[in-house]
């Protein structure tokens, strides 16, 4: 039994220091995730101002990972007649999830590498 444990083990050890030798050099991706009772809008702009992304979202709708070259960017939300201006930063190799619900917005990041 004990055997079997450590073999287990070693072969969970080997792969997580495997995946973390990994160098992700693709392309940030991002999703706009509407879990609120409202339609929000939505418009990423990169650091020179150009629009990278606009959408109005009907609530509990959500969009599909879309690829964006790595820069900074500003996330400006309207929902429910308020505005939010939110700063970011679009990272290679991270998976971005920005989620709007009643509560507020919440960002979340993944490492590409981890399913």
């Amino acid at each position: 039994m004990y055997k079997n444990l450590f073999a287990v083990l070693s072969i969970v050890i080997t792969i997580s220091f495997s995946s973390c030798n990994k160098k992700d050099n693709s392309n940030p991706r991002l999703r706009v995730i509407n879990t609120s009772r409202d339609t929000v809008s939505v418009v990423i702009q990169n650091s020179y101002g150009s629009i990278i992304y606009k959408n109005q979202l009907l609530p509990s709708l959500f969009d599909d990972y879309k690829s964006y070259s790595p820069d900074k960017i500003t996330i400006n939300i309207t929902q429910g007649g308020y505005k939010y201006k939110i700063p970011g930063e679009l990272a290679k190799g991270i998976d971005h999830d920005i989620t709007i619900d009643q509560e507020g917005i919440s960002t979340h990041v993944k490492s590409q590498n981890i399913d």
